[in-house]
């Protein structure tokens, strides 16, 4: 089978013809096994890997994917002598353009162990028959930290891989990594659980603009903190009359922004006026899009939910209206987290 492999114009053959291809083998530390193999024009990717062991012939990194009960498919590479372990049998999706021995573990048969793996069978542990023993050599991901998830694709016994929280949490007093510890298990305790960020008013005393003031009531009186719903708090702003009359502010930074409170200038004068309103979120100025919308007279104190799981990020709040009119509220609070 070596000669097989140092022969490169019958490795172009077979790897034309895709054909499936069947070996014994005995390795020296008395594992015997058949499988069968076929050469891929391309070869996994990073998805789902749990090991990477280089300088090791295909016989060999066959044995390795046999003897584990959590390998579901291996990738030879000829010409690194590099062997890639997968806990799944099949990804078509995540490829790249180099050729590869593919064997999936269903295609591996262990005809003898040693005496020694006996006990392995009824553990999730990894026969080591040059030890001796039996050992767990990856953690999986199968089972995510609370609130949070793995980075990458390093799993084998000691491997460090990163962890991070979903979005609306954060680690207190905890570690950015995980370690895959020789008890199989990642150490997410010692991460500490990711903790929920309390949402906050982000736009209170940001800088605001909009497209004209009357009578000095400027911008900044919507997010200055005073919910007084009249005009005597001396707290709301009212734009010109104007086509699409608008009112923005510019929170600083970009914010996973959850809920909107708009507070109705509810004044005798003004009650009536804003009306067909949209509210838009943007990255950027160039990116505002409208994210929500009232047909009519906006309620008294009227609120646009987007929950946790559909936050979205903004760094700049605008409300405008539909056609000719007056735009006034008395307070706009936008309640978020900051991004990490």
């Amino acid at each position: 089978m070596m000669n097989i492999f140092r022969i490169s114009d019958f490795f172009v053959l077979m790897l034309l013809c895709q054909k499936i291809f069947a070996f014994t083998y005995t390795s020296k530390d008395g594992v015997k096994l058949d499988y069968t193999f076929r050469f891929k024009p391309s070869c996994r990717g990073e998805k789902d890997r749990i090991g990477i062991l280089p300088g090791i012939a295909l016989p060999e990194c066959v044995k390795e994917c046999g003897m584990r009960p959590n390998c579901g498919a291996l990738n030879y590479k000829r010409r690194y002598n590099a062997c890639y372990l997968y806990s799944s049998e099949e990804n078509e999706g995540d490829r790249s353009k180099e050729s590869c021995v593919e064997v999936k573990a269903s295609d591996i048969e262990i005809i003898q162990k040693p005496p020694t793996c006996a006990n392995c069978d009824q553990s999730d542990k990894t026969c080591i028959p040059s030890e001796q023993t039996c050992k767990h050599t990856e953690c999986l991901q199968n089972k995510p930290p609370p609130n949070g998830k793995f980075l990458g694709n390093m799993k084998s016994i000691g491997d460090r891989i990163q962890y991070e929280c979903d979005f609306g949490y954060k680690i207190v007093d905890g570690m950015e990594y995980a370690v895959c510890l020789s008890n199989g298990n990642w150490n997410v305790t010692a991460v500490d659980k990711c903790t929920k960020i309390d949402e906050t008013n982000v736009a209170l005393r940001k800088t605001t603009a909009m497209s004209g003031v009357w009578n000095n009531h400027s911008g900044e009186k919507g997010v200055d903190g005073n919910t007084i719903q009249d005009l005597s708090g001396r707290s709301c702003f009212l734009t010109s009359s104007v086509n699409r009359p608008w009112w923005r502010v510019d929170l600083g930074a970009i914010f996973g922004i959850v809920r909107v409170e708009l507070y109705n200038n509810l004044d005798n004068c003004c009650n009536w006026m804003t009306k067909d309103l949209k509210l838009s979120f943007g990255t950027s100025l160039q990116s505002m899009d409208v994210v929500g919308s009232v047909s009519g007279r906006i309620d008294d104190i009227h609120t646009f939910n987007f929950t946790l799981a559909l936050a979205i990020e903004a760094r700049y709040v605008q409300v405008h209206l539909k056609g000719m009119g007056t735009l006034t509220l008395c307070e706009m609070e936008v309640l978020g987290f900051p991004i990490y």
